[in-house]
């Protein structure tokens, strides 16, 4: 990127070997920004800062003070005629709204509201926007628990990384079972990673891709997943919902509703929030898992006892892993031998019975 020659992000014109960018191509959430902050060619530039108003025309910066900005910009263009533009930088946390605590609160209040009616009109946006994409199934917005979500996920082009121990993991369930994977489903996928590297392994062991569908409650998740690998399939919806129109919604070369050879699940099933569910859950897992079918399932060691136990699963009479150890049969435990680190590692098989 360019050096600034001031804080208007301007390539500085002496500057013969300075790289030259189009204004506005890139975005501020690629580098885990928030929000977009771009500078224009103007006469006059009005900025609040900590100790008041300031205003720039051409190379001169001129302090104000306190006031209003429709009394400073007043002031500035009757001191200089714009014959462009007229920018304005504004930070709310300078500014001194009010004094007394109940107009505190009811202007946190409009705040709040506010905020809200954004996040809501940014979500239909984003709905839109993946309800238009060929390989999504389907896209339904989820329930507000999704929003933060939507936000980590919107804000930074994440990758998922995979450990060495995970990554050997993955070799030893290759070596076993690529063979009988025509299709992958992944519950809780995030921005896609995990399953298409999966994906990848299989192809390579086998010579052919399976079929596979990853899904996520978060729809920022998914617009990513959708773009980054346009080869797979995606659903932006709640777990539960999604679970419940399957059978209609996805469906193999026959027509018939589709069954999964290997469920993956990273960690991906948080939003259950009662053992009632998970097992309700997994019942209906094995009821879409083809006759041998297998669930595999990684999670941090460090994030599955600190947070998911003492958060999630707290008050369940089993956790997470002892509920899958019944309701499936146990078919490889990996899991790395420190107690605070390293992953769970584990592969499940379908019961005969189809029944948790």
């Amino acid at each position: 990127m360019p050096i600034p020659a001031d804080d208007r992000n301007q390539p500085d014109p002496d500057d013969d070997d300075a790289p030259g960018i189009e204004a506005f191509s890139l975005r501020m959430a690629d580098f885990g920004l928030r929000y977009e902050a771009n500078f224009i060619p103007c006469d006059v530039y009005i900025r609040d800062g900590e100790t008041g108003w300031s205003v720039r025309q051409g190379e001169t910066d001129k302090p104000c003070g306190g006031g209003d900005m429709p009394g400073v910009l007043a002031e500035a263009l009757r001191a200089r005629r714009p014959r462009s533009a007229v920018q304005c930088a504004t930070h709310v946390n300078h500014w001194q709204i009010v004094s007394a605590q109940g107009d505190r609160q009811e202007v946190r209040a409009k705040a709040l509201q506010r905020n809200d009616a954004f996040i809501a009109k940014r979500r239909e946006a984003m709905l839109e926007r993946v309800q238009a994409l060929d390989n999504v199934l389907v896209a339904r917005l989820g329930d507000p628990r999704f929003v933060d979500c939507d936000t980590r996920y919107g804000s930074s082009l994440q990758v998922f990384g995979i450990a060495t121990s995970v990554d050997t993991f993955l070799d030893k369930v290759m070596a076993a079972y690529a063979a009988q994977t025509g299709s992958l489903f992944e519950v809780g996928c995030g921005q896609g990673d995990f399953i298409a590297d999966i994906r990848g392994r299989v192809e390579r062991a086998t010579g052919k891709a399976p079929y596979a569908l990853g899904m996520d409650g978060s729809m920022a998740a998914i617009l990513t997943s959708a773009g980054r690998y346009p080869a797979l399939d995606w659903a932006a919806d709640e777990l539960e919902r999604f679970l419940v129109i399957h059978d209609e919604l996805v469906r193999d070369d026959t027509g018939a509703p589709r069954r999964w050879d290997m469920v993956l699940d990273k960690t991906g099933t948080i939003f259950i929030a009662t053992y009632e569910e998970g097992r309700d859950y997994f019942a209906r897992i094995q009821e879409l898992m083809s006759a041998g079918g297998l669930y595999v399932y990684v999670a941090a060691k460090r994030h599955y006892d600190q947070y998911l136990c003492q958060r999630v699963y707290n008050g369940w009479p089993k956790h997470w892993i002892e509920l899958a150890d019944e309701c499936f049969e146990p078919a490889l435990n990996d899991d790395d031998p420190t107690e605070d680190r390293g992953y769970y590692k584990r592969v499940y098989r379908k019961r005969p019975s189809g029944k948790a």
